[in-house]
C-alpha cells in the first residue's frame, strides 16, 4: 500500500463505521497491504478502542481490529514481526518458539472487560491460527476444569513460561483480569498442545501443600489454575523472578477477620509467596524473601486507603 492510501485509510477509521471500514479495506487490499501497513493501521485502531467515548463506536472498531489482526497474522513472517505500533495489545512468544499469543482487553463503561486473543501455533503443516473466545460470563467454576479456544477463561496475558517434564511441555501464563469496578484478578493458567495442533487451558500441576508448614488434614486435589481476586483499588505483584527462578506474588489477606468472604476487602499483607518448578509441578513456597522490601513498604498503605474508601 502506498503511503498516501495508508494515511487516507487511517483517517477513515475516525470518520466511518465498521462496515465502511471493511469495504475500504477490501479496496486497499488490492494495493497490497504489508505487515508494516497492518502494524500502523492496527495501532491507530487500538487507540480508538480505548479512548473513544462512544461505546458503540468502540465496539465496531474493536470488531474491525479483530478482523484486520486475523488477516495480518495469516501473512508470511508475521510470527516474528514485532507489531510495535500496537500499544493496546499484548504479544508474547514461548521460549521454544512454538507458539505466539496476541491478546487484548475491551473495557466496557460498567467497569467490566471482554478479552480477545489469537494463538499462532507451529505445526507439522505450518502455522495454525486459533482464535480465543472469552466465555467468562457463563463459566461458573474454573478451579478443576479444562477450557478450550471456543470456551476460554479470558485474561490479558503478559508473561509465558515454558517448562518441560517427561516429554510434555507446559506453557504457564501470567495474566490480568480487570473483572469489575470492585475487584481485580491475577491468574496463573497453563496452556498445553494436544495432537500437535490443538490447545487446552488448565492442568493439575499446582502443588499447594508439600512445602507449607500448616497442612490440612485432608489435602484436596491440585487445582488446574490459580486465580487471585482482590480489591480493585490496590495492586498485586505476580511476576517471574529470573534471578531466583520462581513466580513471586503478594500474599493477599482481608482488611480484617470479619471480611474473609469478601474479595473486595483483600489486598497485599507485605509478605510474599512463590511457585517453584519442582519435578513437573509448580510448588508453593510461603514467606519468600521480598524483592526491594523498603520500596514495597512505602507503597503498601492499602489498608488505610481501603478503610477510607469504604467509608465514603
Amino acid at each position: 500500500m502506498t503511503k498516501h492510501l495508508l494515511y487516507f485509510f487511517i483517517l477513515s477509521i475516525f470518520s466511518t463505521n465498521s462496515l465502511a471500514q471493511v469495504s475500504l479495506y477490501e479496496d486497499y487490499e488490492r494495493e497490497g497491504i504489508s505487515l508494516q501497513d497492518y502494524n500502523e493501521v492496527l495501532g491507530e485502531l487500538g487507540k480508538t478502542i480505548i479512548s473513544t467515548k462512544d461505546e458503540t463506536l468502540r465496539i465496531e472498531n474493536n470488531e474491525v481490529f479483530r478482523t484486520f489482526l486475523k488477516k495480518a497474522i495469516q501473512l508470511d513472517k508475521s510470527f516474528d514481526f514485532k507489531f510495535d505500533s500496537i500499544r493496546t495489545m499484548s504479544v508474547i512468544k514461548s521460549e521454544d518458539e512454538q507458539l505466539r499469543i496476541y491478546n487484548w482487553a475491551f473495557p466496557f463503561e460498567n467497569g467490566t472487560y471482554l478479552y480477545y486473543g489469537f494463538v499462532q501455533l507451529k505445526t507439522e503443516r505450518g502455522i495454525r491460527i486459533i482464535e480465543l473466545y472469552d466465555q467468562s460470563d457463563v463459566i461458573s467454576s474454573y478451579k478443576y476444569r479444562k477450557f478450550y479456544s471456543e470456551k476460554w477463561l479470558g485474561a490479558l496475558y503478559y508473561k509465558i513460561l515454558t517448562k518441560k517434564h517427561k516429554g510434555l511441555t507446559y506453557y504457564t501464563l501470567l495474566g490480568w483480569d480487570g473483572n469489575s469496578a470492585y475487584t481485580t484478578k491475577k491468574i496463573i493458567d497453563v496452556l498445553t498442545i494436544k495432537y500437535g495442533e490443538e490447545i487446552e487451558f488448565g492442568a493439575p500441576i499446582f502443588d499447594l501443600y508439600s512445602e507449607i508448614t500448616h497442612k490440612p488434614q485432608r489435602i484436596p486435589p491440585p487445582p488446574y489454575r490459580m486465580v487471585y481476586e482482590y480489591a480493585s483499588m490496590v495492586s498485586m505483584k505476580l511476576n517471574w523472578e529470573e534471578s531466583d527462578q520462581y513466580i513471586i506474588m503478594d500474599h493477599l489477606s482481608p482488611l480484617n477477620s470479619d471480611k474473609k468472604e469478601f474479595a473486595n476487602y483483600y489486598g497485599p499483607d507485605l509478605t510474599f509467596d512463590a511457585f517453584k518448578w519442582v519435578n513437573g509441578k509448580w510448588t508453593l513456597n510461603e514467606n519468600v524473601k521480598a524483592p526491594n522490601k523498603n520500596k514495597v513498604l512505602k507503597k503498601r498503605n492499602w489498608k488505610k486507603r481501603l478503610n477510607i474508601f469504604k467509608k465514603k
